[in-house]
């Protein structure tokens, strides 16, 4: 399929102008034949609307790069990956920064998220819908971070990421941009890991056998 040693993986389906979640087919011919579904709500192309498509996003190791994969079974095609700059001969990836290890989805289901540790960036894309000759296009915003990335998470009020080397954790605006202010929060210790539950923060600790739950603002 043409991908770089991928990493990670996320999906949503294809919008008019970002991708959004996909819809749920109760259509009793749908739910006995899955290649038959209809996944994602209708986007407009010129005068007509047709079914969107449902799409991948592939994290690669090398090159450091988002591939973007046509997944939808009622395609008719296969899964195919997608050309994001048609100046470029082949099948072209978005680059992303260097040494990236995470990708996540927005909780809006509009946006993707990349964080590189080689490069200490986070960035941002855009998934527009599908164009002619198999072609996307992917709008990208690079944020620098102020240190070597850990964790990363994606929550409906922040950005949040940990720092891999100290006891840090930056909080990120909602759609950041690269002149946002990023909020250093100093910690006990370095995180491990962190994840939600229900509407608290979760996180466990490099050198403490702990589970903390963290229910205030960020």
């Amino acid at each position: 399929m043409g991908l770089g040693q991928p990493l990670g993986f996320a999906y949503a389906c294809e919008g008019n102008e970002h991708t959004e979640p996909p819809a749920l087919d109760e259509r009793p011919e749908s739910q006995a034949n899955f290649g038959l579904a209809q996944l994602c709500n209708k986007v407009d192309v010129g005068t007509a609307e047709v079914r969107g498509l449902l799409l991948g996003a592939v994290l690669n190791q090398h090159p450091p790069s988002v591939s973007v994969v046509q997944l939808d079974p009622a395609a008719g095609t296969g899964p195919e990956v997608l050309d994001t700059d048609l100046f470029i001969p082949g099948v072209t990836p978005v680059p992303v920064g260097a040494g990236p290890t995470h990708i996540v989805r927005a909780p809006d289901w509009g946006s993707f998220y990349v964080l590189s540790a080689g490069s200490r960036e986070l960035t941002r894309l855009v998934i527009g819908p599908i164009q002619a000759r198999s072609k996307v296009g992917v709008e990208t915003t690079r944020i620098p971070l102020p240190g070597v990335p850990g964790e990363l998470l994606a929550t409906d009020a922040a950005i949040l990421v940990s720092a891999l080397e100290r006891p840090e954790l930056w909080v990120l605006p909602v759609n950041p941009g690269p002149n946002d202010d990023i909020v250093v929060i100093a910690l006990e210790d370095t995180i491990q890991e962190m994840g939600m539950l229900e509407q608290s923060l979760v996180l466990t600790w490099r050198s403490r056998p702990l589970l903390s739950r963290w229910s205030g603002d960020l």
